[in-house]
């Protein structure tokens, strides 16, 4: 083998061993300080662009707790290591963005701006959907299939759409489960009172890795 591969994957296998040490140095200083190990807990995956993204953040976070513990530094003051959105340790803000979709639908006042939460090229698998029941009287509501946000569009008695940009918002707003993962803010000039149409599945686009 390569002896300088050899050498890379040798001081990647010490480094590895390094973080686990510290993590685990972590954890006892958390338990024996009163704080709880919660502040631990792994990224959730929407965090995390690749397994390396993410155990370089844990491993900085991990040290800046210890030093901050050394100090004597009240840690409730501290950003939570699970926060996705956090800039880096030092000062330096994260240069990834955030996937988008900016409806274009027939109408008007009836256009949104769809956001990932968290920013990576992972967030462009997001898919938001419009779907028309072809039913009447039907009832609005937001399900989340894979990585698809389905809204699925209220109608009247005739089976005509009457769902408004301003109630998916408000209907949004109200799903946390979905809520965390996207977020809709109207266009610029929009006052979301315009009645959508059905919209086939479409893919946010622009995410960008730190």
């Amino acid at each position: 083998m390569n002896k300088a591969l050899t050498s890379e994957y040798a001081w990647n296998e010490f480094e590895v061993m390094v973080q686990k040490m510290n993590y685990k140095t972590l954890q006892i200083a958390l338990n024996k300080a009163g704080y709880s190990l919660d502040r631990l807990a792994i990224l959730e995956p929407s965090c995390s662009t690749n397994l390396m993204v993410y155990e370089k953040r844990k491993a900085e976070f991990v040290k800046t707790y210890i030093m901050a513990l050394g100090t004597g530094i009240d840690l409730d003051t501290y950003p939570d290591i699970r926060d996705c959105d956090l800039s880096s340790v030092d000062g330096t803000a994260r240069s990834g963005t955030f996937a988008t979709l900016t409806t274009a639908l027939a109408g008007g006042n009836n256009d949104l701006i769809w956001q990932a939460r968290n920013r990576g090229t992972m967030q462009n698998m997001i898919r938001i959907r419009y779907a028309d029941p072809g039913a009447n009287n039907a009832v609005l509501s937001l399900e989340l299939v894979e990585t698809t946000v389905v809204v699925h569009l209220a109608t009247d008695g005739a089976g005509v759409i009457t769902t408004t940009a301003n109630q998916i918002k408000t209907a949004l707003s109200a799903n946390d489960d979905i809520n965390v993962i996207v977020g809709a803010a109207h266009v610029s000039g929009s006052t979301g009172d315009g009645v959508v149409t059905a919209m086939a599945a479409t893919n946010l686009t622009g995410g960008t890795n730190w």
